[in-house]
C-alpha cells in the first residue's frame, strides 16, 4: 500500500484517466451485456421497502436506480479480481459494520449480439484494451487484433445472441440496526 492508500496506483491511473471515462461511454451495452447477471442480483438479494444497497462490481448500477439512492462506498475497494478472496471482501464489509454476509460463486451467461461487437468492446475495455493502449499499434494491427478477437468469439454466437460463460461472485450483506 502507497502512502495515498492505493495499493496499485498504475490501475487507480488507468481506470481514472482511461478506462472509466471508456465505461461511462459504454452505457445500454454494458447493461445488454450483463442482464443476466442482473437478473440473478435482484432475484438473489431479494431487497425489502427501505433497505439499501451497495453494487460494487462490472455494472453501471443501472439495474438497481430504481430501488432508491445510491449508498456512500468505503473507502477501501476491492479491485477487479479481488471477489475470489472471500476473507478479503468479507474483511472489507465487516470493517464497514455490516454482517450476514453470504459470499457465491454463480456462473451467468454474458450476453452480446454478435462477435463483432464484443470484439469492438474487447478492443476498448478490459485487459486487451489496456495492452493495446500500451502498444499502439497501427491500424493495420488494430484491424487485425479485432479480426483475430472476432474469430475467437464466434463459437459463441448462435441464431439472435451470442453468450459468453463468465463468473461472478455475489456477496450480500446487511447492516446491523
Amino acid at each position: 500500500m502507497t502512502e495515498s492508500g492505493i495499493a496499485n496506483t498504475a490501475q487507480h491511473e488507468y481506470w481514472n484517466n482511461v478506462a472509466g471515462p471508456r465505461w461511462v461511454g459504454l452505457g445500454g451495452f454494458v447493461e445488454r451485456r450483463v442482464r443476466a447477471v442482473n437478473d440473478l442480483l435482484l432475484r438473489r438479494s431479494a431487497v425489502m421497502p427501505g433497505e439499501s444497497v451497495l453494487e460494487i462490481g462490472c455494472g453501471t448500477g443501472a439495474a438497481l436506480r430504481h430501488l432508491g439512492p445510491p449508498v456512500p462506498t468505503p473507502p477501501r475497494m476491492p479491485g477487479p479480481l479481488a471477489f475470489s478472496d472471500r476473507d478479503y471482501v468479507r474483511g472489507i464489509l465487516e470493517i464497514t459494520g455490516l454482517a450476514d454476509i453470504e459470499i457465491s460463486r454463480e456462473t451467468p451467461d454474458i450476453i452480446s449480439s454478435t462477435p463483432e461487437e464484443e470484439a469492438e468492446h474487447a478492443c476498448i475495455m478490459g485487459p486487451s484494451a489496456r495492452l493495446i493502449d500500451e502498444k499502439k499499434p497501427g491500424d493495420a494491427v488494430r484491424a487485425t487484433i479485432r479480426r483475430e478477437i472476432t474469430e475467437a468469439l464466434a463459437a459463441y454466437a448462435g441464431d439472435k445472441e451470442m453468450r459468453l460463460p463468465s463468473t461472478i461472485f455475489l456477496v450480500t450483506a446487511r447492516r446491523l440496526s
